[in-house]
């Protein structure tokens, strides 16, 4: 493991309470956000010949047997967790019980329109977004973001302000102190495998991770024979049409118990996030609620604050007393604790 570097840095640890504060939807809320996309001439990709909330509401009476009643609606969390098991399952054997047909092409269909509300909302709400003093002290050179948050938020706050921008930990200390660093545990709607690359795309359409931005997007050497996960160059006010012209579906590690094997391309994210949480001399954990089923996380949070001999100073703002309690039970006991709502 070697040794224990220095703490040095301010790294946030954002959850999806952060991005609601800004005007994106939380995870509860993305099943009824894509029922509603569905019914919007631009959400009519989400149909494909058949309205998206029958679909669904076929899938919920296939997946639980209170789906027969009206008004049924799962846990998105649940929801996506048996789809995501239904897809494993399905390639060992031959299921033709799934409402509609595939159920991998039904689950990259719904990531597809995750991106699309997600990029939408933040387009929508990015004039004031910008301007928020709150959003500022995060997106800042030298400051380490490490989040469970799919959108672009932080990107395109990033590039209005000029503020370079890596998604992966650079080598030296000299380069992290010039530039944000930004690590994302679950992916992002504009990260994609290189096999869900799109025909006859180009290797210009895209950038390692490891690219440093600001208000362009330089070029950087895309080597497919090297990377697994690559990114979809884009401004904000094209960012959609690029990624759904580019990526069969963006890489979004969806909300599931035992995630493991979807992490498995975002190994080197992961591994940069522990380094960055074990130089962290302050912490501050924004928004995310460390919910029962985030053991990867949670064990990722407890590595990263007990490496070394010292302990980083740790704050957690969230509105919720019970979230403050998980984080003094899992990850440090001597917390600071800011029960104020995230607002722009």
């Amino acid at each position: 493991m070697g040794k224990a570097p220095t703490r040095s840095h301010t790294v946030y640890f954002l959850g999806a309470g952060f991005s609601k504060g800004y005007g994106l939807p939380l995870t509860s809320e993305l099943l009824q956000c894509l029922e509603e996309l569905a019914g919007r001439p631009e959400g009519k990709f989400l149909n494909e010949g058949q309205q998206l909330f029958n679909r669904l509401k076929a899938v919920f009476k296939c997946f639980y047997p209170d789906g027969e009643h009206n008004g049924f609606r799962p846990s998105v969390v649940d929801f996506f967790a048996s789809l995501s098991t239904y897809v494993d399952l399905s390639r060992s054997f031959n299921s033709t019980s799934f409402p509609g047909g595939n159920p991998a092409a039904f689950l990259r269909l719904l990531k597809l329109g995750i991106a699309r509300i997600l990029i939408d909302r933040t387009r929508d709400e990015f004039e004031s977004v910008v301007k928020s003093k709150e959003l500022g002290k995060v997106v800042r050179p030298g400051v380490i973001v490490i989040t469970s948050n799919w959108d672009p938020l932080v990107e395109a706050v990033a590039r209005a302000k000029d503020v370079p921008l890596r998604r992966a930990l650079s080598t030296t200390g000299k380069e992290r102190g010039k530039e944000l660093t930004l690590l994302k545990l679950h992916g992002s709607v504009d990260w994609l495998r290189v096999a869900d690359r799109k025909a006859r795309t180009v290797d210009d359409d895209f950038r390692p991770l490891t690219t440093l931005t600001a208000k362009t997007d330089n070029v950087g050497k895309l080597s497919t024979a090297a990377e697994d996960i690559i990114r979809v160059s884009w401004d904000l006010s094209t960012a959609w049409q690029r990624i759904k012209a580019r990526a069969d579906a963006p890489h979004i590690v969806t909300m599931a118990t035992g995630k493991i094997d979807d992490l498995g391309p975002l190994e080197q994210v992961w591994r940069d996030a522990y380094s960055a949480l074990s130089m962290a001399k302050e912490l501050h954990i924004v928004g995310y609620s460390m919910p029962a089923d985030d053991t990867e996380i949670r064990t990722l949070l407890r590595a990263g604050v007990q490496r070394g001999t010292k302990r980083p100073t740790v704050s957690v703002r969230n509105p919720s007393p019970d979230v403050h309690e998980r984080v003094r039970r899992f990850v440090l006991p001597a917390i600071r604790s800011d029960f104020s709502s995230i607002v722009r």
